[in-house]
């Protein structure tokens, strides 16, 4: 949920999460109109915060990274506007999204992406590191989920190995390797043009 400070959740979110419960075909029917995008998850709508510069300048050093390698490898890249559907339809805008799958080519979202990234912010940290990783992890085809942390310079990264899941925190000049991509990239390239706040 999106806090905008101490006063507690943004009142929008506080206001979408008393919708009655919507079916996913409702809240796609009700998001294709909506002036600002919405997550969704058993029913319900929260309301996506907006972006800071910071938040939007590392995803795009991220994508400016992956997108050659995802066009050699005949795989799409997403950011931040197209939503990501869990096996149990739940509806997210993943920061990155890396699909290799050619079947996945639903018209408005995508559902088996092999790479995910989140950027982390005060108003995301709970959704990114439990609600979505919950979720993430559903999915057959996610090989790792990142998430970055803008402050303390450091990337987590949730990878499948087999039936399992590691966990490995990234820091200084570290590389996180996008396995499904061949592709590596550097946490100095990642956070470029920022200092730990």
């Amino acid at each position: 949920m999106a806090r905008t400070g101490p006063s507690g959740y943004d009142k929008t979110m506080a206001e979408a999460a008393r919708v009655p419960s919507l079916t996913p075909e409702e809240y796609l029917e009700l998001e294709w109109s909506a002036d600002e995008r919405h997550e969704y998850e058993g029913g319900r709508l929260w309301a996506m915060s907006g972006a800071t510069v910071r938040h939007n300048e590392i995803v795009q050093n991220v994508a400016e990274v992956l997108r050659p390698a995802a066009r050699a490898r005949g795989c799409r890249l997403y950011t931040e506007t197209v939503k990501l559907r869990t096996p149990d339809e739940r509806f997210y805008y993943p920061d990155v999204m890396v699909v290799c799958d050619p079947s996945d080519d639903d018209p408005v979202s995508r559902a088996r992406p092999c790479f995910l990234l989140e950027v982390l912010s005060l108003s995301t940290e709970h959704r990114d590191r439990v609600v979505k990783l919950r979720a993430y992890r559903t999915l057959p085809s996610l090989e790792q989920y990142a998430i970055a942390d803008l402050d303390r310079r450091e990337v987590e990264v949730f990878e499948r190995r087999g039936e399992f899941w590691t966990h490995t925190v990234l820091d200084g000049e570290a590389v996180l390797e996008v396995r499904c991509l061949g592709v590596a990239v550097g946490l100095e390239t990642l956070f470029a043009g920022f200092e730990p706040a």
